[in-house]
């Protein structure tokens, strides 16, 4: 599994897009709407989680640094262990 800091030129930018404006998490959408207007500041980036050429995970790492972006950033990781011991589809 790769997890990849995403710029408006990598490969899987649009494919980021296209991945969570389908999400059904709000913060998903938003993301992709983000995305797609290239609303981010300085040091605002979208995050991705790739296996097997698909897109597995995302999320965004924001300018400001909360315990909210900790804890997401921990459930992402947790998402994807349990992914690969098979314990989530």
């Amino acid at each position: 599994m790769e997890i990849r800091i995403l710029t408006t030129k990598d490969e899987y930018w649009n494919k980021t897009i296209e991945a969570s404006e389908k999400c059904s998490w709000p913060a998903g959408i938003n993301l992709g709407k983000k995305m797609r207007n290239n609303e981010f500041i300085d040091f605002e980036y979208p995050v991705v989680a790739i296996e097997d050429d698909r897109i597995v995970g995302f999320c965004c790492l924001l300018n400001k640094i909360s315990s909210q972006i900790v804890v997401i950033l921990r459930g992402l990781v947790l998402f994807l262990s349990m992914k690969n011991i098979g314990e989530t589809e």
